[in-house]
C-alpha cells in the first residue's frame, strides 16, 4: 500500500465518526487529519522510512486535506486524487542516495 493510501484509510476511518452534520465539522476533520498524520508517520518509519522522508511526505498529505476541508471537505474522491498527485510529484523528485 502506497503512504498515500495509508494515509486516506487513516483518515477515513477517523472521518466515519463524525456526524456529516456536526457542529464544528472542519474542526474535527482536521483533528482527524492530526490523528491519521501520526499514525502514518509512525506506520512509515516502523516500515524502515528514515524519519525526514516520513514526516515530510504526510506534511504534504496535511496540507492537501487542509486545502481540502477549506474547500468543503464533501468530495472524497477529489482527496484522493490530489494525494496520489502529491505524492507521485514528490516521489518522481527524490533521489536515491
Amino acid at each position: 500500500m502506497e503512504p498515500w493510501q495509508r494515509y486516506l484509510e487513516e483518515l477515513r476511518q477517523r472521518a466515519a465518526r463524525i456526524p456529516d452534520d456536526a457542529f464544528g465539522r472542519g474542526e474535527l476533520m482536521a483533528v482527524a487529519a492530526h490523528d491519521a498524520y501520526q499514525k502514518t508517520t509512525n506506520d512509515l518509519t516502523a516500515q524502515g522510512w528514515d524519519e525526514v522522508s516520513a514526516l515530510t511526505v504526510t506534511r504534504m498529505f496535511g496540507q492537501t486535506v487542509k486545502d481540502w476541508i477549506a474547500a468543503g471537505a464533501d468530495d472524497w474522491s477529489t482527496l484522493e486524487s490530489e494525494l496520489r498527485r502529491g505524492y507521485a510529484a514528490w516521489n518522481g523528485g527524490r533521489r536515491e542516495t
